[in-house]
């Protein structure tokens, strides 16, 4: 706590001092600060630091603000998209804040022992709509339907068992549920596009997801560990489901690779199934050998490959999280064994 206190008044003095001085020369009318390489600005009670990306992020209000606190959307035209860890600690005076539709992230901490905790009972703490922390040692929540956001890691290392959240969510967000060792089941509804990485890291007991359709991008090791994982109840059919971005790096998503996938229609597969169709054209086939081919010669020589990531994980015939000539050799010889008239399955292969 020292050591933060310590970093919040060194950049609020920084900022005070860069203040002082930009009025001087330019009228007041633009406040920032070099300090450790980041730029710093200033909206009434609130301070922001300028990303490399042009956004703005909360990191710091006054801890003297009192009542209703507005955060504006854009600030001289760069838009205010992520509130930081611990930004409003200690904020006791504050009656409300309002969030714009821009942000898009609240970090974990963000309103710590501020005036939600004075305001609120819990098992969950809520500012304007979004979930900003929750009583872990509670096995079970009810979110409310109208929430548009929830900060990171705010059900980490929770008691919590089971969980629906609605659509109004878009983002499952970072480290959402990592470490619940208790949670089994989550619902995801339509709605919500994506699943952040590491957003269930962990998860050892979780055995099943419901995914809605709209889901477009599942992330870097959301389901990294979830050794438990079954069934994932998907509300689209197999086409829907390899439009969504997964990313299957090396074993970060690898329990994906291995759950039953439900589909709405009434048909399951597994994402083992559709390994070694490398043109996703709905069957494997010699095409499939050549543009594996094409891209490990394109690789070889240093060229732009001709493989998007998503093919390339199909690629991927052995599923230890690179493409290279054994991936190639599986794949001739399940053309081979179909050729002979067998029916190889990649399990009885590699």
């Amino acid at each position: 706590m020292e050591c933060n206190a310590m970093r919040k008044m060194k950049k609020i003095f920084a900022i005070v001092l860069a203040g002082t001085m930009c009025a001087l020369n330019f009228g007041g009318q633009v406040v920032s600060a070099e300090e450790d390489n980041a730029a710093y600005g200033s909206y009434g009670d609130l301070i922001y630091r300028i990303e490399t990306d042009g956004t703005l992020t909360i990191v710091d209000c006054k801890e003297e603000a009192e009542g209703v606190v507005v955060i504006p959307s854009e600030s001289y035209d760069k838009p205010i998209t992520k509130i930081e860890a611990f930004a409003f600690q200690n904020c006791k005076d504050i009656t409300e804040v309002q969030i714009p539709d821009s942000v898009t992230e609240i970090d974990a901490n963000a309103f710590a022992d501020s005036f939600v905790q004075e305001q609120q009972d819990g098992p969950i703490y809520t500012v304007d709509s979004w979930v900003v922390s929750y009583d872990k040692e509670y096995a079970e929540v009810t979110l409310p339907e109208d929430i548009r956001g929830i900060a990171n890691s705010t059900f980490s290392e929770s008691e919590i068992t089971k969980i629906t959240i609605p659509g109004s969510v878009k983002t499952i967000p970072t480290n959402l549920f990592s470490f619940c060792e208790n949670l089994e089941e989550v619902e995801l509804n339509e709605g919500t596009t994506k699943i952040a990485d590491n957003a269930f890291f962990a998860c050892e007991t979780l055995k099943k997801v419901n995914i809605p359709k709209t889901i477009e991008k599942i992330e870097y090791s959301t389901f990294c560990t979830c050794d438990s994982l079954e069934n994932v109840e998907y509300a689209g059919n197999l086409e829907d489901w390899r439009k969504i971005q997964i990313d299957l790096r090396s074993s970060g998503n690898g329990p994906l690779r291995t759950a039953t996938i439900h589909c709405s229609d009434g048909t399951s597969f597994q994402m083992m199934d559709y390994r070694g169709d490398v043109d996703e054209d709905g069957k494997t086939d010699t095409t499939d050998l050549f543009e594996l081919m094409v891209y490990l010669a394109y690789r070889g020589a240093g060229l732009e490959t001709n493989l998007t990531e998503n093919q390339i994980v199909i690629a991927d015939i052995d599923c230890n999280g690179q493409v290279d000539t054994t991936d190639m050799y599986y794949l001739m010889y399940y053309l081979a064994l179909k050729g002979a008239g067998k029916n190889p399955s990649w399990n009885d292969i590699c």
